[in-house]
C-alpha cells in the first residue's frame, strides 16, 4: 500500500462526503479522487516518471491537496513548497532536489523569473488559473493552465509500480549550516504515521478537523492525511485573529484542532472572556512544534474544559515521537509524555550511554516512522541517522535509530521533559530557523560588515530572534529601510524581533565568534533593558 490509498480508501466508503471545506467552497471525496487522477495523468503525459520530482507551490487550499495526491499517484515524489517562501528559497530547492515539474498559480509566480538558471530543471509549470496572465504568458513559454483539464470526466490512470519503501515526498526544513536540509520520506512513512496518529487520537469519520497549519510543514501534512484516512473532513483557515479560529471552531462544529505554541499563547492571552463559546463538540486539540509553558496549558485546559489536550513532540525526521495521555496533563503539564506506539525512545549522554531519570541526554527515536535521511547530504544523513548504540554489535540486520538534537530528561516513571536544542538551531512560531539563514539574509543587504543572530527565550517559552550588527564604515542605515528589505527577503517567521547595532563582537581565542556569550547578553537585554531601551536610536525593531 502507498500513500495514494488513504484518499481511495475513503472514497469507496464517502464518495458524496465533504472530505475539504474553505471559507468559499468544498469538495467531496469523489471530486477530489477524481481531479487528482486527472491531474495525475497530465503529469505522466508531460514526463513525470516514478521517483520524478514535482514542486507545489501553493497556498494551502483544495489545489494543494489535490496536487498531493495527484504526484503519489503519478509516480512522483512531491516537494512542498511553503507559500511564505521568497524567490531565492524556492529557486535554491528547485535547484537542490531537481524539481520536474512545478504546480502553482499565477499569484505566486508573479514576481519569480521562471527562466532563471536556478529553475532550469522545471520543464512545465501547471498553473491552477482559468486564463494565464497576459505577462506571465510572454515571460515564460512553459506554463500550462489545467484548471478546466481537471474538472471534466474521469481520465483513465495506469497505477504505479511504487511500493511503500519508495519515497513519497521530501520535505525541507532549515540546517544548521543554513541551507535548507530535505528530508526523504517514505509511502511507508506517511502511511504509519497517519495510521499511529489517528488511533492514538482516536479519530474517525465523524471528525471535523480544523487546519490552521501549512501542509509543507509535517505536522499540517499529518493532519491532512490522518482525515482523509479515517473519512473526516479536513476545514482549511489561515491564522490570523485568535477569535477568528474560536468562531471557526463553534461555526463548523469543529471536532479537532492541531496548533504549536505561538498559536495557543495567542488564543489564551486575547481570548476575550466574556465571549460565550459553545466549544462541546471539540473533542481534541495537540500541541508540537515546541513547548507550550504551564501557563498556557492550564488556561487551554480552563478554556476547553470538555476538550482533551494532547501535548506531543515530534521531529520532522521521524514525524512524532511522543505524546501525554490527556488525562495526565493537570498533573503533568510539562511533559511531552511517553513514546507513541511502535517508537521507544532513548536519552544517551556523550558516550551514547543511558541516562538515568534527571539526568539530561539527547532524545533518540528508535522503532516507526524513521525517514530515509537528507536528500543529497550523505555526511549530514551519517550524523544524524546512526547506527543504533544499545543493539548487539552481532546482530546480523542493523538498525539505523535518529538522534535528534534536541535534549531531554525522564522522571522515575519514565515520563519525559524537554529541556532545550543541543545545536544553536532557533524555534520560532513552530519553525526551526537557522541563525546562519537570518545573518545571510542581513549581510545581503551590503550594510553590513558582521551579522551574529542568536535566539532568545522568552517568558512563554517561544524563542525570539535578536540580531547584533556592525555597520559599515560611511554606511548609514535606517529603520524603514531594514525593515522593507528584510520583508521583501525572507519569510515572516526569520525576520528578527530587535537589531541591536554593535561596535564590535566578542570572539573566542580561537577566533570564532562568542555565540555563547551574546546569547547571554541578549537574554540579560531583553529581561533588563527592553523598556528602558525602547527609545534607543541604535536599536531598530522589525516586528
Amino acid at each position: 500500500m502507498i500513500t495514494e490509498t488513504i484518499l481511495s480508501v475513503s472514497c469507496t466508503r464517502f464518495p458524496e462526503k465533504k472530505a475539504i471545506v474553505t471559507d468559499s467552497k468544498w469538495i467531496t471525496y469523489k471530486e477530489l479522487d477524481e481531479r487528482s487522477d486527472n491531474l495525475a495523468v497530465l503529469l505522466r503525459e508531460h514526463g513525470v516518471k516514478r521517483g520524478d520530482r514535482v514542486g507545489v507551490y501553493l497556498p494551502k487550499s483544495i489545489e494543494e491537496a489535490i496536487s498531493i495526491f495527484s504526484v503519489v499517484k503519478a509516480g512522483g515524489v512531491f516537494v512542498l513548497l511553503n507559500p511564505v517562501l521568497r524567490e531565492s528559497q524556492v529557486e535554491y530547492i528547485t535547484n537542490d532536489c531537481g524539481i520536474k515539474i512545478l504546480i502553482s498559480n499565477s499569484l505566486k509566480l508573479r514576481n519569480i523569473d521562471c527562466e532563471g538558471n536556478g529553475f532550469s530543471s522545471i520543464s512545465r509549470i501547471f498553473l491552477f488559473d482559468e486564463t494565464l496572465e497576459p505577462a506571465l504568458k510572454i515571460r515564460s513559454q512553459k506554463l500550462l493552465s489545467v484548471h478546466g483539464l481537471l474538472e471534466s470526466s474521469k481520465r483513465c490512470l495506469i497505477e504505479t509500480s511504487c511500493i511503500p519503501s519508495d519515497l513519497a515526498t521530501i520535505i525541507y526544513t532549515s540546517g544548521c549550516t543554513g541551507s535548507p536540509k530535505g528530508i526523504m520520506t517514505t509511502h511507508q512513512n506517511l502511511m504509519e504515521g497517519a495510521d499511529i496518529i489517528s488511533n492514538y487520537l482516536n479519530m474517525n469519520s465523524d471528525d471535523t478537523v480544523l487546519s490552521i497549519l501549512p501542509f509543507s510543514f509535517d505536522y499540517g501534512l499529518d493532519q491532512l492525511l490522518t482525515t482523509i484516512k479515517v473519512g473526516g473532513t479536513i476545514v482549511l483557515h489561515d491564522f490570523l485573529f485568535p477569535e477568528e479560529i474560536l468562531k471557526t471552531i463553534e461555526d463548523q462544529k469543529i471536532t479537532g484542532v492541531a496548533g504549536v505554541p505561538v498559536i495557543w499563547n495567542r488564543i489564551v492571552e486575547m481570548h476575550d472572556k466574556r465571549a460565550h463559546h459553545n466549544f462541546s463538540h471539540l473533542r481534541y486539540i495537540t500541541n508540537s512544534g515546541g513547548k507550550l509553558s504551564v501557563q498556557t496549558t492550564f488556561r487551554l485546559v480552563e478554556l476547553f474544559p470538555e476538550t482533551k489536550l494532547y501535548l506531543m513532540y515530534g521531529l520532522t525526521e521521524a514525524h512524532r515521537s511522543t505524546y501525554l495521555d490527556p488525562s495526565l496533563v493537570k498533573s503533568r503539564p510539562d511533559s511531552i509524555g511517553k513514546a507513541i506506539p511502535n517508537v521507544e525512545i532513548y536519552i544517551l549522554d556523550k558516550e551514547d550511554m543511558p541516562c538515568k531519570p534527571g539526568e539530561i541526554g539527547e532524545l533518540v527515536h528508535r522503532g516507526a516512522l524513521i525517514s530515509l535521511g537528507y536528500w543529497n547530504d550523505p555526511v549530514k544523513t551519517d550524523e544524524v541517522f546512526r547506527q543504533n548504540p544499545l543493539k548487539p554489535k552481532e546482530t546480523l540486520r542493523s538498525e539505523k535509530v535518529v538522534y535528534s538534537g534536541d535534549l531531554v530528561k525522564s522522571d522515575e516513571e519514565g515520563f519525559l521533559y524537554y529541556v532545550g536544542r543541543r545545536d544553536e538551531m532557533i524555534k520560532r512560531l513552530g519553525y526551526r530557523v537557522s541563525p546562519a539563514e537570518v545573518e545571510e539574509a542581513l549581510l545581503s543587504m551590503g550594510k553590513f560588515s558582521c551579522v551574529v543572530a542568536v535566539g532568545v527565550e522568552q517568558e512563554n517559552l517561544e524563542q525570539d530572534i535578536l540580531c547584533y550588527v556592525i555597520v559599515k564604515k560611511g554606511v548609514t542605515c535606517s529603520q524603514k529601510e531594514v525593515v522593507h528589505f528584510l520583508r521583501g527577503t525572507i519569510p515572516s517567521y526569520m525576520i528578527p524581533r530587535e537589531i541591536l547595532f554593535k561596535e564590535t563582537i566578542p570572539h573566542t581565542p580561537n577566533g570564532k565568534i562568542d555565540r555563547a556569550l551574546l546569547r547571554k547578553e541578549a537574554s540579560w537585554y531583553v529581561k533588563e533593558q527592553r523598556s528602558a531601551c525602547s527609545d534607543d536610536s541604535r536599536t531598530v525593531r522589525c516586528c
